[in-house]
């Protein structure tokens, strides 16, 4: 602590706290609960196949960092978001079921070959994946 410190003065600033009590900064967890698209809002716990949305399911579920660990059959993550978006599309029946050295992916069944990934940045706020589906 410096003796020119004016950290009283900031704190004093301060109009808003955010504090989180279920976990999901603490534990760097995160769970998919509801999404919406156009006019259809699913909420994960009422869950009913939306009508013209299981596209936006296959888009989630194409679109993350994740692979399937070897070990446990279980996704695997480096960011919790894009496990928590996996894992909520396939508790919703669109299941990503991994990704070989080809950069060939399955996803219900459906072989797609990912022909290239823009990463998330910050300045995007957004992750891509260009995929070949097998009728080109």
């Amino acid at each position: 602590m410096t003796n020119g410190s004016n950290l009283n003065e900031e704190l004093g600033q301060i109009e808003y706290i955010f504090t989180d009590k279920t976990g999901t900064l603490t534990k760097n967890e995160m769970v998919f609960k509801k999404f919406c698209y156009r006019e259809t809002c699913v909420d994960i716990d009422n869950f009913q196949r939306p009508k013209g949305s299981n596209e936006v399911l296959r888009l989630i579920a194409l679109c993350h960092t994740c692979i399937i660990d070897p070990m446990s059959g279980g996704y695997s993550a480096p960011s919790p978001d894009d496990l928590a978006l996996v894992q909520g599309a396939c508790n919703l029946g669109t299941k990503f079921e991994g990704l070989d050295f080809k950069m060939c992916t399955k996803l219900d069944g459906e072989d797609l070959k990912i022909l290239y990934v823009l990463g998330f940045t910050s300045e995007r706020k957004r992750m891509s994946v260009v995929v070949e589906k097998p009728d080109g």
